[in-house]
């Protein structure tokens, strides 16, 4: 395979760049591949990728398959892995940390994100269907149930009840499903990127204190799941996240507008990982909502 250019890099990358330091290849696909540099891993993608922590966007088509354990060379401005060379010297750098939206337009119910979520949702893990397996089922009962459990855990954590019941329900979700980011994850995700990008003290409560408490109990939980997973569950209680997550966010709190371009977007994230953050992101501003208008029926939804 001829190189590669690197198009754009996260932040991250930036030193490794210009140092001297190895990695390993620990999984290959026709799209990506992931590094693993220091307990931490980098991803280099493919032209049809997206910016997101770790992320190295390339303008190949696809890669070959890599065994994994193949050592990778980074450096000069260079990232050498086997058959793939990816010339990086003029890569431009992009930032994955959340910004918070200063005076959220939170609408007067959530009609509106679910709706959107409800028309771009894939099938399968938070969205049951009346094909799916007896395993199908029971893994969607049990998710639906986890979320339950960290709305209700969220919930008392933006009230005077405290923070005590976010490491049972994180625990709860961590690592719940299958793939290489089971849906559990990917919902925490969202979760989280819906309070990074909340401002951390107004009409909405304390966000700020539980933002802080739900990124170490995530960050604690983390290890017990897959590699990948692991990576954007830390990212996540950073404050990082793939840059279409980070727009579907702003998207519902910016504006009273229509989201559903921004969900699109997130929904086509893997297989079903882009659905599952979806729901996540608005179970969870549909429960600091919840707390400024408990009348609003809709927001009794996740609770069901």
């Amino acid at each position: 395979m001829d190189a590669v250019r690197g198009l754009a890099a996260d932040n991250v990358w930036r030193s490794l760049l210009t140092e001297s330091v190895r990695a390993t290849v620990v999984s290959s696909f026709d799209h990506a591949v992931n590094l693993e540099l220091d307990g931490s891993l980098l991803t280099l993608v493919a032209a049809s990728g997206r910016p997101a922590p770790g992320a190295l966007v390339t303008d190949a088509p696809g890669f070959p398959r890599l065994a994994a354990g193949t050592s990778v060379e980074i450096g000069a401005g260079w990232v050498r892995c086997g058959s793939v060379s990816v010339d990086a010297t003029n890569c431009r750098f992009f930032s994955c940390e959340a910004t918070a939206v200063d005076s959220p337009a939170l609408p007067p119910d959530t009609t509106r994100w679910r709706d959107a979520l409800l028309a771009c949702a894939v099938p399968g893990s938070f969205v049951a269907t009346g094909s799916q397996s007896p395993f199908d089922r029971a893994l969607h009962l049990r998710l639906v149930i986890a979320a339950q459990q960290l709305q209700h855990a969220l919930g008392a954590a933006l009230t005077a009840t405290g923070t005590v019941r976010l490491d049972g329900a994180v625990g709860g979700l961590v690592g719940l499903g299958v793939g290489l980011t089971p849906s559990g994850d990917d919902y925490l995700v969202g979760s989280l990127a819906a309070l990074h990008h909340l401002p951390p003290a107004g009409t909405l409560g304390p966000v700020g204190p539980v933002v802080v408490a739900l990124d170490a109990t995530v960050a604690v939980w983390a290890s017990g799941s897959t590699a990948v997973s692991e990576h954007f569950l830390r990212a996540g209680a950073e404050g990082r996240f793939h840059h279409d997550v980070r727009w579907a966010a702003t998207a519902a709190l910016s504006s009273p507008g229509d989201v559903t371009a921004a969900f699109e977007q997130v929904a086509a994230i893997g297989s079903t990982s882009g659905t599952d953050v979806l729901h996540g992101l608005v179970d969870t501003l549909s429960t600091c909502l919840a707390l400024t208008q408990p009348d609003v029926s809709d927001v009794k939804e996740i609770f069901k």
